[in-house]
């Protein structure tokens, strides 16, 4: 398993921040977020349970 970094973490609010102004809150999903990080959603609900905690 790998270590999350702070530095990744930091990198996924990054992303979500910026979508949420882009689109709204409601209509980032966790699969467009994890799609424009370049990960998968299984790995962006390794760092945030629920995009509310994000």
């Amino acid at each position: 398993m790998r270590v999350r970094t702070d530095d990744r973490r930091q990198a996924i609010l990054d992303v979500a921040t910026e979508m949420f102004r882009e689109v709204g809150y409601a209509r980032a999903s966790m699969a467009a977020i994890s799609a424009r990080i370049g990960g998968s959603k299984g790995t962006l609900y390794g760092y945030f349970k629920s995009k509310e905690e994000l």
